[in-house]
């Protein structure tokens, strides 16, 4: 069965050792809190890892005005996103600054994270990631507790995102050893001098 927005922030709410909701939009105190907190943790999450489920792709077209100064063009970014990842080459040069991203470069080719809401589209490790967050940021107006604040801030930080990176890592080929003269120099006939 897929996941839901409910059953995420049903999760954050067990986690705080809270009672759950049916609905976002229930009459009750913690509906609120999962409405008031959740399109917010949800985006700040994805601003925190590269998610393979968020990343997508997409070639700007160039503002007919260029920036004042600093930079030859900008390009509005698209709607969805979160949080540019990088250029189409890693070298090029390139800010952000508001929704546009400025460079002297011709084409902008992006790769971004998008603010995905469709939850059936997630990673199990962004839910955990998600409602982690979700709870700790949930405790402090339930609880009023520092501490269980900072234990799940912590696991979000030292467990879940290191996991999450370890695991979105083997979902992509290894990058090419590139050759280099010094190399060259130690290798003959197949095998390191």
């Amino acid at each position: 069965m897929p996941i839901t927005e409910i059953d995420i922030c049903n999760l954050a709410l067990r986690k705080v050792g809270a009672q759950t909701i049916m609905a976002l939009d229930e009459a009750s105190e913690n509906a609120r809190l999962c409405r008031q907190f959740y399109p917010r943790v949800r985006d700040t999450v994805l601003r925190l890892y590269p998610w393979n489920c968020a990343t997508r792709r997409a070639k700007l077209a160039a503002a007919a005005e260029a920036p004042a100064f600093g930079w030859a063009r900008q390009y509005p970014l698209p709607v969805d996103c979160l949080f540019v990842q990088r250029m189409e080459y890693q070298d090029i040069p390139f800010k952000i600054e508001g929704r546009m991203l400025l460079t002297d470069w011709a084409e902008a080719n992006i790769i971004y994270t998008a603010r995905l809401e469709d939850v059936s589209q997630y990673d199990n490790l962004l839910v955990q990631a998600i409602y982690t967050m979700l709870a700790a940021e949930i405790s402090t107006s339930l609880r009023q507790d520092a501490k269980m604040y900072q234990g799940l801030m912590d696991e979000l930080m030292m467990r879940v995102l290191p996991l999450a990176r370890s695991i979105n890592s083997q979902e992509q080929s290894m990058a090419q050893l590139e050759t280099t003269s010094f190399l060259e120099a130690r290798l003959q006939n197949g095998e390191f001098l």
